[in-house]
């Protein structure tokens, strides 16, 4: 939605005939596309891999600390949880939807996360 609103703000630049003009508009807009692209690219590559033991405790894959899962949102379309670590600072903000699990993952991950005492 963000990528069609900023396209057609391009409809809207006024219609001067100057060559400047236009070859700003031109390497906006190519930049723009740019962007985008980019963060496309870096969507595509994105993973966040973890594993949540039945103690809310946290290990995400690559990295050697531990952190603690605070419930924030329990439905049976969605989990939201914080990751913070030992000291209570905040990490990371997590949503998972019900179907990038299975069925029996992501209600292991419900149980887990409405077992804590918050």
């Amino acid at each position: 939605m963000g990528g069609c609103f900023c396209f057609s703000s391009f409809q809207f630049w006024p219609d001067f005939h100057s060559f400047w003009f236009e070859f700003f508009k031109y390497i906006f807009l190519a930049l723009l596309f740019g962007v985008f692209i980019y963060q496309f690219y870096r969507l595509k590559l994105w993973k966040y891999q973890f594993e949540l033991s039945r103690n809310q405790e946290v290990r995400v894959v690559g990295d050697s600390s531990l952190y603690v899962a605070k419930k924030l949102w329990v439905a049976p379309w969605l989990c939201g949880f914080y990751v913070v670590n030992q000291n209570g600072k905040f990490m990371s903000l997590v949503f998972i939807f019900n179907d990038m699990l299975d069925d029996t993952d992501y209600r292991n991950l419900c149980r887990i996360l409405l077992s804590s005492e918050d």
